[in-house]
């Protein structure tokens, strides 16, 4: 069974991938929010519920705050999202592949052409 803080990463590292694949949506809090939050924040320790604290800066009065929303979008519209960006997380594999390829190719022509000049020069 999973302890609180297990819980608690597993659900911030959610957190994190929901928003690089883009289906969450970050709305930073306004001038006003962030001055009453830090105010909060400053007293309980936590921000309030359904606000985030940036973590840059260990400087209090830079305290930044923002809000998590799901992105707009139906379930069958997001598998179809997910679908999408997994086919093009494919295609930007086999095209950094292509380049290893590329780039490997250089090397051993390289060194075939090292090695039949070195034995050249060896028997003139």
């Amino acid at each position: 069974m999973a302890t609180e803080s297990q819980r608690g990463n597993i659900a911030s590292e959610l957190q994190r991938l929901k928003l690089i694949v883009g289906t969450m949506i970050i709305e930073d809090c306004s001038e006003e929010e962030n001055k009453q939050f830090s105010r909060s924040f400053k007293s309980t320790g936590n921000p309030p519920d359904g606000v985030l604290r940036y973590d840059e800066s260990d400087d209090e009065s830079d305290d930044r705050f923002y809000r998590l929303y799901p992105a707009d979008a139906s379930d069958a519209e997001l598998a179809e999202y997910l679908t999408y960006k997994q086919f093009d997380f494919s295609i930007k594999q086999i095209e950094l592949l292509k380049r290893i390829k590329s780039m490997l190719t250089f090397f051993v022509v390289l060194t075939i052409l090292g090695l039949v000049s070195a034995l050249i020069l060896l028997f003139i």
